[in-house]
């Protein structure tokens, strides 16, 4: 398989995992604010 064939499956994951993490991100600001983060952190014992 040459480089550049390589190269874009790669390139898709990326680009997949930053619109997972920004959509998963999102979802959590929506639920709880982020103000509110370090605070459920201690609670939740992380």
């Amino acid at each position: 398989m040459s480089k550049r064939i390589a190269l874009f499956p790669a390139l898709l994951l990326a680009l997949l995992v930053i619109v997972a993490t920004a959509a998963d991100l999102d979802e959590l600001s929506q639920a709880l604010p982020r103000s509110q983060w370090a605070q459920a952190r201690l609670v939740a014992g992380y």
